[in-house]
């Protein structure tokens, strides 16, 4: 049997020196001012016949971005018995998580003006590869390969073959072709084997998604809108 006994929670509105901090936007190191915090005090105890206990701490902070000026919020945690005994005076461990994430992947911009399909399995592929789901990442780059074949009225039996028909339809170049077919080959793995692909395989397979879901949806309409042809 154990017990848990937490503190009165802390709040304060705070004035602070500028920190240091990964900016979630900004992609870089940038001064963050912490507005507010709430500190969360507990003790657990063991009741038992030593009657072990343990002090834990979670500090919850709104920060903001000096430069960029998004705002985010940082999770501070600690406890006696996580502690550095090579400082001086053994101070504990302390470990930090953020939200937003920090390092992770974000959709690109305009990606509002992809087909309502694509638009929504793209965010979802982004939040599944972000989340650390790699099988359904892959299974969501690929999706998105089927998906554009599928809004570009591509037919074939297989995906093989439509990727063979994007090109035959002037939709891809050559190279994004072979591209493509190592795509489908590598995440075919993921539909149906289960395969976990590394991070930075679907960073990568990302990249050329992206770059085929711009030229295709957003490039071809800007240039439609100011560069015109001479029939306009």
């Amino acid at each position: 049997m154990s017990r848990t006994v937490w503190d009165e929670p802390k709040l304060k509105i705070i004035d602070k020196t500028n920190e240091s901090i990964m900016c979630h936007c900004c992609n870089q190191e940038t001064n963050h001012r912490v507005l507010s915090s709430a500190r969360f005090s507990a003790c657990y105890y063991t009741d038992d016949e030593y009657d072990n206990s343990m002090d834990a701490t979670t500090l919850i902070e709104i920060i903001q971005c000096q430069g960029c000026m998004n705002p985010s919020i940082r999770f501070s945690s600690w406890d006696s018995e996580t502690v550095d005994y090579h400082s001086e005076g053994i101070e504990p461990i302390v470990s930090y998580d953020f939200y937003p994430k920090r390092n992770q992947l974000t959709t690109f911009d305009k990606s509002y003006a992809l087909p309502n399909a694509l638009e929504d399995l793209y965010s979802e592929t982004v939040n599944a590869i972000n989340n650390g789901s790699p099988t359904i990442a892959g299974i969501g780059i690929r999706g998105l390969i089927e998906t554009i074949c599928r809004e570009e009225n591509i037919q074939g039996r297989n995906l093989e073959q439509k990727i063979e028909s994007l090109f035959t339809a002037g939709k891809i170049s050559n190279d994004s072709r072979g591209i493509l077919q190592s795509l489908r080959l590598i995440y075919n793995k993921s539909a149906h084997e289960s395969f976990k692909p590394s991070q930075e395989q679907l960073r990568i397979s990302l990249e050329v998604i992206e770059l085929l879901l711009k030229q295709l949806y957003i490039h071809s309409d800007l240039a439609k809108k100011h560069f015109p042809g001479k029939d306009s």
